[in-house]
């Protein structure tokens, strides 16, 4: 989701750098790992709640980032019900469910959920350029071993600019197969059908769209693995400090209590 210049330039994570709000995805993900109890991941939920009001993001954000990911929750709740040893609770013909999977389940689901609500945030409050050059200059030491930091941030901005534009053209080509009378069936293998039917226009439309955007950056003279400045270089402020801080101290109280 992108947000107006407006809205952003009034937000305080917004301005945030892009740096920083990566590596608190990171600490975020470190801490989570050490995450047990209902009390420790209803603190990092409440960390994220309050991401959400520095930043100023609306709820639906976080239901399209969870929608995103929900046939893996389920996914990860059912194999851990099912597959982990314990106090039988119920069973569902040879399969045979333990209160000790539901636990395990639910603690990594929960998990699972966080961090796609927290990569939604990161998403929702920084723009793919911004996310891209954030991402180029923390892995700029790499580049002393031989890796094309840059080439790879730019790969990186190119992927995160074309999923809307893939999102835009799907949609497109649904609406012009309901307008046909196409897709007008109910039933989940209608649906199947009719999402399968889109794709080979999709891929063709995203190949044009490649070939395009290789064109143009061969006529502004793009050259891979040439040295390249930045119009708006980033600058670290003090306030970062609080981005990266807060999920560093959820991390450490959460070690510290284990």
């Amino acid at each position: 989701m992108l947000l107006t210049p407006s809205a952003a330039q009034a937000s305080f994570l917004h301005r945030a750098d892009p740096r920083a709000k990566l590596l608190a995805l990171l600490l975020f993900l470190v801490a989570l790992s050490q995450a047990r109890t209902a009390a420790s991941l209803a603190a990092g939920a409440l960390l994220l709640a309050l991401g959400a009001a520095a930043g100023r993001v609306p709820w639906r954000v976080f239901g399209r980032a969870l929608r995103l990911v929900a046939i893996l929750l389920l996914v990860t709740l059912l194999f851990n019900l099912f597959l982990t040893p314990g106090e039988p609770w119920f069973t569902l013909g040879p399969l045979r469910a333990s209160r000790a999977g539901l636990e395990r389940g639910l603690v990594l689901a929960a998990r699972l959920g966080l961090l796609a609500l927290a990569g939604g945030l990161l998403t929702a409050t920084t723009p793919p350029l911004a996310l891209s050059r954030g991402l180029e200059r923390l892995l700029a030491p790499l580049g002393r071993v031989g890796l094309r930091v840059p080439d790879l941030s730019l790969i990186l901005a190119i992927a995160l600019a074309f999923i809307p534009l893939l999102a835009d053209e799907a949609q497109r080509l649904s609406l012009a197969r309901r307008a046909r009378g196409q897709g007008a069936r109910e039933g989940w293998r209608a649906r199947l059908g009719a999402a399968v039917a889109i794709l080979p226009p999709l891929f063709v439309g995203a190949l044009r769209r490649a070939d395009r955007l290789a064109e143009a950056m061969e006529a502004r003279g793009y050259r891979g693995g040439a040295p390249r400045g930045s119009l708006h270089p980033l600058r670290w402020r003090p306030t970062d400090w609080l981005v990266v801080g807060l999920p560093a101290l959820y991390g450490l109280v959460l070690w510290l209590c284990r």
